[in-house]
């Protein structure tokens, strides 16, 4: 079967984009052409809507650099295959360790999205599907959202912050309880929270406790890995990756 006919404006412009070899290289008008095979009045034109577009920048001396939406666009692919990293193994490990559905929120407007998960491979779980948007306040991971939106002087919402951990029963759903743990970057601004939902009849004290501990224990594995983060980078990262 013949592959689908692509746009040909659009391949040319990305023509020239991928004459660039070098960080920071700057490139005359004659040395694109000679590079992409197109002809200079071509690529002035492609150049009009790639410099609106900031994919690219002519400086005074009429020489061509990539612009800085081909920086933050780099930026987003990075973050997101980096918090993928950091995350998905505490993931596994914690549903491996406690036999329970373990999962990443980060925060969008007024919701959470599940960014990542691993089930529980018992027979009684709580199955969740990744990119699903809930309710941003309700339930453990809901409190400590709540707990760093928040400006007011409100004690709980201290205490959630000050001891660094939540759990919940019967919050979300009338048999489910959950223990959850904020992530943070290097300025204590919240970049999601981590939850590990059980159900009542297997939340006893004994295995809160051990939830707990493990899942503190893997937020501080994490944390340095995601340090240099900023909340809104990750939603727009993963933003595009559900997009294309």
């Amino acid at each position: 079967m013949a592959s689908p006919r692509g746009v040909d404006a659009v391949e040319r412009a990305l023509n020239v984009l991928t004459c660039f070899d070098v960080a920071g290289e700057t490139l005359t008008l004659a040395q694109l052409a000679q590079r992409s095979c197109l002809y200079k009045s071509t690529i002035l034109r492609l150049a009009i809507s790639l410099q609106r577009r900031g994919f690219l920048r002519r400086d005074e001396n009429g020489r061509f650099s990539l612009g800085d939406t081909i920086r933050h666009l780099g930026d987003l692919s990075r973050i997101s295959e980096e918090l993928e990293n950091a995350v998905h193994p505490e993931l596994k490990f914690l549903t491996t360790t406690t036999g329970e559905t373990v999962s990443f929120y980060v925060r969008k407007g007024r919701h959470r999205i599940l960014l990542f998960r691993e089930v529980s491979p018992g027979s009684v779980r709580h199955y969740l599907v990744e990119g699903g948007r809930h309710a941003l306040f309700v339930g453990a991971t809901g409190r400590v959202f709540k707990a760093y939106s928040s400006s007011r002087k409100d004690k709980e919402l201290s205490n959630i912050r000050r001891r660094g951990w939540v759990v919940s029963r019967g919050e979300r759903k009338p048999d489910l309880g959950a223990v959850a743990v904020p992530v943070l970057n290097a300025r204590q601004e919240l970049l999601g929270v981590l939850n590990v939902a059980v159900t009542l009849s297997r939340l006893t004290k004994i295995s809160e406790r051990k939830v707990r501990a493990l899942l503190i224990e893997a937020r501080t594995r994490i944390q340095p890995r995601v340090a240099h983060m900023d909340a809104s980078m990750i939603v727009g990262a993963f933003d595009k990756e559900r997009r294309q």
